[in-house]
């Protein structure tokens, strides 16, 4: 049989957490200042992540903030003038925002919308070099991507470099994303043609009236082709 343990005993026991909790309390007086560093640096680092953090979204809104004021100046200034003097009058605007905020979507956004200004504004050489800064900011983004070739490919054609207009819209026709797809196979025809290739003009039409039958473009590809396709 087991003997009784009074209460007079039990309390002449050591409570075994106070031991261990007056253990932790001593060893923490006694290392004190190396205990306390260490918190501070704990929470330095809290703080910093907190702040990069903070500051991130506050050059984010500010990037984004900046672009929405240069397309509005943008507008403005198109409303009595022509796009290579409002391409002109933004110019510094949109410089301040890819020399500041260039690693943010804000900064990412601004090249693309800059590089559309450049081509209205006929600056095909200024549009070409925003547009291959875009495609290697956005290539994760095939969508994106897609919107970046066909800018490309158009500024190419403006320049009359039809071998690499071909080439930019070649690679949106034979990607996965249908984005800006139609638009490339349809251009595609008319490049071909410009250039004398009759048979590559007519195969991607073919393939533009199969694939699009529906297209706005179908009935105009039609009567200047007199190709006739069969819907699937």
């Amino acid at each position: 049989m087991a003997k009784k343990v009074t209460r007079k005993q039990l309390l002449k026991e050591p409570d075994e957490f106070l031991t261990v909790s007056q253990k932790a309390m001593a060893f923490v007086l006694t290392h004190r200042v190396k205990f306390i560093s260490g918190l501070g640096a704990l929470f330095s680092v809290l703080i910093i992540a907190s702040l990069v953090q903070y500051f991130s979204v506050q050059s984010e809104n500010r990037a984004f903030a900046l672009l929405s004021q240069g397309v509005e100046k943008y507008n403005q200034i198109r409303e009595d003038k022509d796009p290579k003097a409002a391409f002109q009058g933004v110019e510094k605007d949109f410089q301040q925002i890819l020399d500041q905020y260039a690693g943010k979507n804000g900064g990412k956004m601004a090249v693309i919308t800059f590089a559309g200004m450049a081509h209205d504004a006929g600056e095909y050489d200024k549009a070409i070099s925003l547009y291959n800064t875009a495609l290697e900011n956005f290539q994760q983004k095939p969508s994106v991507r897609n919107l970046i070739l066909s800018g490309l490919a158009h500024a190419c054609e403006g320049k009359e470099d039809y071998a690499n207009a071909i080439k930019y819209f070649e690679k949106i026709a034979s990607g996965a994303d249908a984005l800006m797809k139609e638009e490339a196979v349809f251009t595609l025809g008319l490049l071909y043609e410009r250039m004398g290739e009759k048979e590559k003009s007519r195969k991607e039409f073919e393939k533009f009236l199969k694939d699009y039958p529906d297209s706005s473009y179908a009935q105009m590809v039609k009567e200047k082709t007199g190709i006739r396709v069969e819907k699937s």
